[in-house]
């Protein structure tokens, strides 16, 4: 029987078909994502959404190129429509009588249902080629974001932190923001390694030490996780011992550091490597998760007065009367999980309709040959959700999203991509080409597309 264990995919099949075109807008919304634009504009100027618009546009263009039937119809894309769609309208309708309703929240999330779909209509259109391409351009994007990280002192002269340089963020305002990025870029470098095992193996290092240098505890908690999942799924018995011994040595050395202060770790950069071991060692308390299960026991007491219903959009974004995020700030703290915010602002509903997506999002994207890239990214926004109430609002997440949902549908494709409308801004329509939506790409009937054929 044929394994479902996820494999590294070789670079020969990719290679061996020739590219149809590269998207512009959709390179375009891959950069804004991957280097967290809108943030590192707004850390630098201090005005926000400096670059919608020019996102907006191209959203825009892969809506009109590649939106089709077969990907609107498909069931990952429906059930995410269908909860986010929920989401909005139980959470609005139950903040109508609130004098004080802010539709902030309600443009920014319609905001991401149009990011996703349009992202997600674009790999779902790609040739398997292209979206080798794509997925190898996300990962370059990433490593950049990534070298930016060790060079946050440096930066903040120019950009205005609100956190302390003892866990640096690179162009993103959150370290944790900024461990998520280093993540779902070694799930990339691993699933799409260089030519050179030399250049993979400086990818990596990148990528672990900027996710190591914002000592974000979930980064770390996820990074073994991933590992595992991989290990296990390898089925190999030398493999799984040199992994055991590799995370053997990885905590003896840890405890080592923390008792000998060997890299002169300040306090908050000690107690945090400290909670990491603790919380492998089963100690889920208010230290080890940074005063989380205060907010979630908050949260939690709030749902239990209202279930089955919700309180309104944005009331779990801030939990107010609860915790603030400093003595001296009117702020009050969200409740820092993402399942918690849609329990409580939207009610029981649309709840289960997230986990009925993600549920379907694991079992078919495990069936894809990209299922490390969908499984990888469904694990990290999975845990990012469960210790964030952002997670949904994060672009770079949703393109991870829009990628882990493009890669199930196509698993279950009868006919896996389409060719897209030529529009004039579209960087794969040359003269003459022409426009069709339903004649479908045959790469598996019939030889590849050649360059510049009509096949």
């Amino acid at each position: 029987m044929r394994s479902r264990a996820l494999s590294v995919p070789t670079d020969a099949a990719p290679r061996a078909e020739k590219r149809r075109h590269r998207d512009l807008a959709g390179i375009t919304l891959l950069v804004f994502g991957g280097l967290n634009l809108n943030g590192a504009l707004l850390l630098f100027f201090g005005t926000q959404a400096l670059l919608s618009p020019l996102v907006f546009c191209s959203t825009l263009v892969l809506w009109l190129r590649y939106a089709h039937p077969s990907a609107v119809k498909a069931e990952c894309y429906v059930l995410f429509v269908a909860f986010l769609g929920s989401y909005l309208a139980f959470a609005a309708l139950f903040a109508a009588t609130d004098p004080h309703f802010d539709s902030y929240y309600i443009k920014f999330y319609s905001a991401t249902l149009i990011f996703v779909s349009a992202i997600y209509f674009w790999l779902t259109g790609c040739t398997k080629a292209e979206l080798a391409y794509v997925f190898r351009m996300l990962k370059r994007i990433l490593i950049v974001s990534c070298i930016f990280v060790p060079l946050s002192p440096y930066l903040s002269t120019y950009l205005a932190y609100s956190h302390s340089l003892d866990r640096p963020s690179g162009l993103f305002g959150n370290p944790n923001e900024a461990g998520v990025a280093a993540l779902f870029c070694i799930v990339l470098i691993v699933a799409y390694p260089a030519r050179s095992r030399v250049l993979t193996f400086g990818q990596a290092v990148i990528a672990l030490l900027a996710l190591i240098l914002t000592f974000s505890k979930a980064g770390i908690l996820t990074l073994i996780a991933l590992s595992l999942l991989f290990v296990i799924t390898r089925r190999s018995i030398g493999l799984l011992c040199v992994a055991i011994l590799t995370f053997t040595l990885a905590a003896l050395s840890t405890k080592y550091i923390l008792a000998n202060d060997v890299f002169q770790l300040s306090y908050d950069q000690r107690e945090r490597l400290a909670d990491v071991l603790n919380i492998l060692g089963g100690d889920i308390s208010t230290r080890t998760t940074t005063g989380r299960t205060l907010v979630w026991e908050l949260g939690l007491r709030r749902i239990d007065q209202q279930l089955p219903w919700g309180a309104g959009l944005g009331d779990f974004h801030a939990l107010v009367g609860g915790f603030r995020e400093r003595p001296d700030l009117d702020k009050w703290l969200g409740v820092h999980n993402t399942f918690l915010v849609i329990l409580g602002e939207a009610g029981l509903f649309p709840l289960l309709l997230l986990i009925g997506f993600l549920a379907r999002l694991f079992m078919i994207g495990s069936r894809s040959p990209e299922r490390l890239v969908a499984i990888g990214f469904s694990v990290i926004m999975v845990v990012d959700m469960l210790s964030s109430h952002n997670s949904l609002s994060s672009r770079l997440s949703n393109v991870a999203l829009a990628s882990a949902m493009a890669i199930a549908t196509r698993a279950v494709m009868k006919a896996p991509t389409w060719r897209p409308y030529c529009l004039p801004l579209g960087a794969g329509c040359r003269p003459g080409a022409r426009s069709q939506r339903s004649v479908m790409d045959s790469r598996i009937t019939r030889p590849p597309l050649r360059e510049g054929g009509r096949g």
